[in-house]
């Protein structure tokens, strides 16, 4: 390999590592004050941790784990191909 060649090779690698740090560094942690960002006026918040339910019928249910039982076998047999 030439000397040019061997020239352009190191910078591109050099340019691809300057470019790469360039952009996939993490920007900086804004900084925010203790402030309020719901609606209206602040107000004292509810951390209480309360029971609910969810409640799906059986017909939703079961379509969607029909859904899941062909969607892993039209998987299996795309992998036997």
């Amino acid at each position: 390999m030439g000397f040019l060649h061997k020239l352009l090779l190191i910078g591109s690698a050099l340019s691809a590592v300057y470019i790469s740090q360039l952009f996939l560094k993490n920007p900086p942690i804004p900084q925010f004050k203790d402030q309020w960002w719901g609606e209206g006026q602040p107000r004292i918040q509810d951390e209480s941790i309360k029971p609910f339910k969810i409640k799906v019928s059986d017909e939703v249910c079961h379509a969607t784990v029909t859904f899941q039982h062909f969607d892993c076998i039209y998987k299996f047999h795309a992998l036997k191909i």
